[in-house]
């Protein structure tokens, strides 16, 4: 059945919900919903499953007070009411926070241009004065390179004498006599090397694989607002990025208290509120809740 009707809502996620991940968070809001007596839109297929979706992925650890999800349903319901059904089944820690209808043709935030806009709260280790004479270091600078490493695989390096399995067998495991037959000193490559289509030594990927950003052009904003805390306005970077750009310690960095404050998208030419957005007409900031 097609979907008549699109809330968008305002979700927080604080407290010990901010250590949910973000497959457990959709999970919550899919139970949530199916609990509820919301005449909610299901998918299509062998294993249907309620419509809605999330429009960022918030790292876990991370407070936000402006996570936006949408949902579709099969026939009207007050924006009001929906708040209250979902808060009722809802988690200590998640809640929706205001609501409002969304045109169902609107594009789906996913595929706009997105910024946030974060609070990072350093405590008592990090120094006033320092902290501001960092802060206008960085702005100061007219680039500001950061390379991204990335993620270890799973099963880490290779080892020793998996190397030397890794160089004698094919890409579907059989043997490789070829490599067996030809030793280094006889113009052979070394174990683990990339040979017959084997993939060895991991840094090789990992050299290929790391991209350099400018922050400087993907921070928008960035300032001291109260002691030990830093506001910034980023697009395509992480908070933990900036605070690693500031040459601030580990020991500081890693106590950093990080809340997201502020969504926007930017359909056009201009950063818009997600909830002001393709609002249909009656409905633009009408579905107030526990705001």
């Amino acid at each position: 059945m097609a979907s008549r009707q699109r809330i968008r809502a305002k979700i927080s996620k604080t407290d010990s919900a901010r250590y949910m991940s973000h497959l457990d968070f959709m999970r919550t809001f899919e139970r949530a919903l199916r609990r509820s007596s919301l005449p909610i839109t299901y998918t299509e297929g062998y294993n249907p499953h309620p419509k809605f979706s999330l429009a960022t992925a918030l790292p876990v650890g991370y407070s936000s007070v402006t996570e936006i999800g949408d949902f579709f349903l099969d026939r009207y319901v007050d924006p009001y009411e929906f708040a209250r059904i979902m808060n009722e089944q809802l988690p200590p820690g998640v809640s929706i926070l205001a609501t409002s209808c969304i045109s169902l043709n609107s594009p789906a935030l996913a595929s706009l241009p997105q910024s946030s806009v974060y609070d990072a709260f350093l405590g008592a280790a990090a120094r006033d004065e320092d902290l501001q004479n960092r802060v206008e270091g960085f702005l100061a600078r007219e680039s500001v390179q950061y390379v991204r490493r990335p993620k270890e695989m799973s099963g880490g390096e290779l080892g020793e004498d998996e190397e030397e399995n890794a160089g004698a067998m094919g890409e579907r495991g059989a043997p490789n006599l070829d490599s067996q037959k030809t030793p280094p000193e006889a113009g052979g490559k070394e174990p683990g090397s990339r040979q017959n289509g084997v993939k060895g030594v991991k840094k090789d990927a990992s050299a290929k694989n790391k991209k350099t950003i400018d922050l400087k052009k993907a921070v928008l904003s960035l300032k001291v607002t109260a002691p030990g805390a830093i506001t910034m306005w980023v697009i395509g970077c992480r908070p933990e990025e900036v605070l690693e750009s500031l040459d601030l310690e580990h020991s500081v960095r890693r106590l950093a208290t990080i809340t997201k404050t502020h969504f926007y998208v930017k359909p056009r030419d201009k950063w818009l509120d997600p909830m002001e957005f393709d609002t249909l007409p009656g409905f633009a900031g009408r579905a107030k809740w526990g705001m």
